[in-house]
């Protein structure tokens, strides 16, 4: 992966427009020197424009990650704004006549930028990035631009970010992180001979083929079929082995199969298609590295497996395997990645990774003529839990906690583990360390936990993520489940007195920066939980190390929502949903109970078959309003 870091660079590039008077590229709007301010003010609309310059991505490259950094100054109200990519090859500067951020040609893609409060705020715009350098004119080192739009309404509902011109560095910052694909225009008469596994190719998007040319691989290509547009008449030959989860028709002949490609289903057709009685859902299974890198199918040699995730773990998600000895797996090196395949509207097989997991000491159980390994396995986190430094590990002050020297992403590059974690604006006040015999994964969370990042989780094609803990009333629902069909009723639900608190008490007390502290009190009197509704208080207090004040006062709200939150819970039992991962918000609609209720998923458990029951644990989201 490749990664490119971008900040403006010049007053003109972050101006705020006031809708019908004008552009001001020096932050005076309102007289707010410095500052861009956003949404609704004195009973006008108030936009920006934000310009990247020479922005170093590839056209057709595939983002993994793409975030906006932002320093929100002050907020009132309520504000409501979108922001949008400004879709065109090369973004020009704004101007006022003739390129107001207003006027700009928007993306379909959008993203939502409203803060909850003041300090950093990180707005995923991987969806807008993408669609911008897809298009055929994009070239690395284009411009690149973002609008936010205010969405009307009344009142006075805005906030306030650092403008270029004030002094400091936080101005706006993109970073990008992306792989190239390999793309192969084959022209006559030439062909393309993989020998071996291609894996760059295969998991990425961009094989055009031209007729009369064409492609071949000589031994696996597993992933390949969902990511290919093809160009008619040429084949693709795979010479021995051909995945069952391909798309589209196979010709055999003597000493290859052809393959005529269809087009990939939309992810609304794969939902569809995960419901009802017709569901055609199976797995299959492959040894591959630590890095994600394919080795053999396994398939045949497992007879059973299940996963299970649980968001209090460190390590999320958990595996068993049901492995016959013939394999030739070694259960103390090798890594078994599941795979599911559903049949789409009758005619394309759909493929996904459903985790990458690293293997335990088997279980060894005889009967006459069967020997059967039941092994437990982690996700790849767990080789951050089992290594441990070997002499002091240190950072030093002002360093970034993210992309700084030893910072959380070199330390994930130390194991050679897949990454995407979101870039941050936020630096150790001090330096820090961490004593010889400290596990590596105890050191990545506590950098995670002083941005108010989730502690990082492996995905499910192996790489270490994270997220901003954000506030779960606001979050847009990752699923939702509607109907009776794919709900499995009935739903038990019960509370939960024992771990919710309506009092969160934060506490750093670092010796080289000073005590910081925050304290966030559900007094909302239509809450459940709160101090008013209970008439008393249930505190809970966080002691850890945080980058300042504003991430600690962060880390006090977001931790209370979820407390709040752990008030009302239940299980519910769905149709298999291998779509399903960490820290996901769902929408559950169930005829009688719920209209559209969130739903925090707290964990789930999915043997890995066809006629799986998939049980989930949730808790209600309930807003908070905090003191």
């Amino acid at each position: 992966m490749s990664s490119v870091n971008v900040h403006i660079t010049a007053d003109a590039d972050d101006p705020t427009e006031v809708v019908g008077v004008g552009l001001f590229d020096d932050g005076t709007a309102f007289g707010s020197a410095g500052k861009v301010l956003l949404g609704r003010e004195s009973d006008v609309d108030v936009d920006c424009g934000l310009r990247f310059l020479g922005v170093g991505v590839p056209q057709g490259a595939v983002v993994s990650a793409a975030t906006i950094t932002l320093n929100v100054i002050s907020l009132e109200g309520s504000p409501d704004t979108t922001l949008y990519g400004v879709d065109v090859d090369d973004a020009a500067a704004f101007a006022s006549p003739g390129n107001l951020p207003s006027a700009a040609t928007r993306t379909t893609a959008t993203a939502d930028p409203d803060p909850s409060g003041t300090g950093t705020k990180v707005v995923d715009v991987s969806t807008i990035v993408q669609e911008i350098i897809d298009r055929a004119g994009w070239a690395s080192g284009n411009d690149m631009a973002f609008v936010i739009i205010n969405n009307h309404g009344t009142n006075d509902n805005s906030y306030v970010l650092e403008d270029y011109s004030a002094a400091g560095t936080n101005e706006a910052q993109l970073d990008v992180t992306y792989t190239v694909p390999v793309t192969m225009a084959a022209g006559s008469p030439a062909a393309i001979t993989f020998t071996g596994y291609a894996p760059a190719l295969i998991n990425h998007k961009n094989l055009a083929v031209g007729a009369p040319g064409s492609v071949t691989f000589t031994g696996y290509a597993p992933t390949l079929q969902s990511r290919i547009t093809a160009g008619s008449p040429a084949p693709i030959t795979f010479t021995g082995y051909a995945p069952t989860g391909y798309a589209g028709t196979v010709v055999p002949s003597a000493t290859s199969l052809e393959l005529v490609w269809a087009v990939a289903p939309s992810p609304a057709r794969i939902a569809a298609n995960l419901t009802g009685s017709n569901v055609r859902l199976n797995w299959r299974f492959e040894k591959r590295t630590v890095g994600n890198q394919y080795l053999e199918d396994v398939t045949r040699y497992l007879i059973a497996a299940g996963v299970d995730g649980n968001n209090d773990r460190d390590v999320f998600a958990t595996a068993h395997f049901a492995i016959l000895p013939e394999s030739g797996i070694n259960p103390l090196a090798d890594h078994i990645a599941p795979f599911w395949q559903l049949l789409v509207d009758g005619s394309y097989w759909y493929e996904s990774q459903y985790g990458l997991f690293s293997l335990q000491v088997p279980k060894k159980t005889f009967t006459p003529n069967l020997e059967v390994w039941d092994v437990g396995a982690s996700d790849v986190a767990i080789h951050l839990m089992e290594a441990t430094t070997t002499s002091a590990y240190t950072i030093a002050a002002s360093a970034n906690y993210v992309s700084g020297t030893n910072g959380m992403r070199d330390l994930l590059d130390l194991f050679g583990l897949q990454h995407a974690i979101p870039a941050t604006s936020l630096t150790l006040p001090a330096a820090q360390s961490w004593p010889a015999g400290t596990p590596y994964h105890r050191i990545l969370k506590d950098l995670a936990s002083a941005c108010n990042f989730y502690v990082p989780w492996a995905d499910q094609t192996g790489a270490i993520v994270t997220r901003t803990r954000d506030d779960l009333a606001t979050r847009t629902p990752d699923v939702t489940y509607t109907g009776n069909n794919f709900v499995l009723i009935p739903i038990a639900e019960e509370s939960e007195t024992q771990r919710f608190a309506n009092q969160i008490v934060v506490v750093s007390e670092d010796p080289n920066v000073g005590i910081i502290s925050s304290t966030a009190t559900n007094t909302d009197p239509d809450s459940p939980t709160s101090t008013v509704t209970l008439g008393r208080t249930i505190t809970k207090v966080i002691r850890r190390t945080v980058a300042d004040q504003t991430t600690a006062d962060a880390i006090a709200e977001t931790e209370l929502g979820q407390s709040g939150s752990l008030y009302r819970r239940a299980t519910l039992a769905t149709q298999p949903d291998p779509r399903r991962w960490a820290h996901e918000v769902m929408a559950l609609e169930v005829t009688g109970p719920y209209t559209l209720d969130n739903w925090w998923i707290r964990n789930w458990q999915l043997e890995l078959k066809n006629d799986a029951i998939h049980k989930h644990t949730i808790a209600k989201v309930e807003a908070v309003v905090a003191e």
